[in-house]
């Protein structure tokens, strides 16, 4: 088992541009590095971990299994390695107000669970909430409209941003009481291919299989439209867990856990990098990822 002086944040940085571009020359022009250098650096992580993370060939770059998991890890250490920096250079700096955007599928959560706490943690801080599609906050973010957003991290979301991961959670599966899939034993999103399904995200082009929970017919952004689509009997839905709090569902329908295969989506914060405007709410962004704590230990 390699100690923890194996790795540096330097390596994590390269394996995440990678991963995200999945093109070593696109990857060290991002982090402004020579790409022979970037590939020894990622050839020492692969060493200390102990098994490979990418596969490459002449024509492509891939993750490996093991890179796939380990990447949720890399990005959360860059992450709060980021938000250090910001804090240290934004010593000294009080911020008044936050504006913190936050999608669909996580709004209502968001805000019976984890903004309650926040506003008495922060009480000299005017807390702006803005509720709206990922791609337009992504926009105002830019802008300098809003200061974080939080929701399902896209593949990638390009220079001057950071996406920093609070949780990951699985999809649940919303049928009707009498539907028969309530009695499978093996359920997987392959059993719903002759289903008609709408599924429930914030991301108009969910990438990866791990990430889009099947090929649906429709899509939503609220879980009120997906309950409406399975009470009017239209089909099934696939839902992520946190669009499911804090209200229960209405008697007709139920959600059901896949047991096989599950889809799964990674929920986080996104803003400014540590070189932008973002370094006094460092703070705030790190009060919000404790918050968030539950959603992490929450049983599978």
């Amino acid at each position: 088992m390699p100690s923890t002086c194996d790795y540096t944040l330097t390596q994590f940085r390269c394996f995440v541009a990678v991963a995200e571009s999945l093109h070593f020359g696109a990857a060290a022009a991002t982090l402004g590095i020579k790409q022979p250098s970037l590939s020894r650096t990622l050839s020492a992580l692969e060493a200390a971990v102990g098994t490979p993370l990418l596969h490459r060939t002449s024509r492509r770059v891939t993750l490996t299994e093991q890179g796939s998991e380990l990447l949720f890890h890399a990005k959360r250490a860059v992450a709060a390695a980021d938000r250090f920096l910001a804090a240290a250079r934004g010593v000294g700096e009080a911020p008044t107000s936050f504006r913190l955007g936050l999608s669909p599928t996580v709004a209502a959560r968001m805000v019976h669970d984890v903004l309650p706490t926040l506003r008495a943690q922060i009480p000299d801080v005017q807390l702006r909430i803005v509720e709206d599609h990922p791609p337009c906050m992504l926009r105002q973010l830019r802008a300098g409209e809003l200061d974080a957003l939080i929701g399902s991290v896209p593949p990638g979301i390009g220079p001057g941003l950071v996406a920093a991961p609070l949780y990951r959670e699985d999809y649940r599966l919303i049928v009707s009481r009498d539907d028969p899939l309530r009695a499978y034993t093996h359920l997987s999103p392959s059993t719903l291919q002759n289903r008609v399904t709408v599924r429930v995200d914030d991301d108009p082009n969910p990438g990866g299989k791990a990430t889009s929970p099947t090929t649906p017919t429709s899509r939503a952004i609220t879980v009120h439209t997906a309950i409406a689509w399975v009470i009017g009997g239209c089909g099934v839905a696939v839902v992520p867990e946190s669009a499911l709090h804090p209200n229960p569902l209405p008697p007709a329908v139920v959600a059901i856990r896949f047991t096989a295969e599950t889809p799964t989506r990674t929920v986080g914060t996104i803003y400014g990098s540590p070189a932008g405007h973002n370094a006094p709410f460092a703070p705030i962004l790190d009060r919000v990822a404790e918050q968030c704590q539950w959603q992490s230990a929450s049983p599978r």
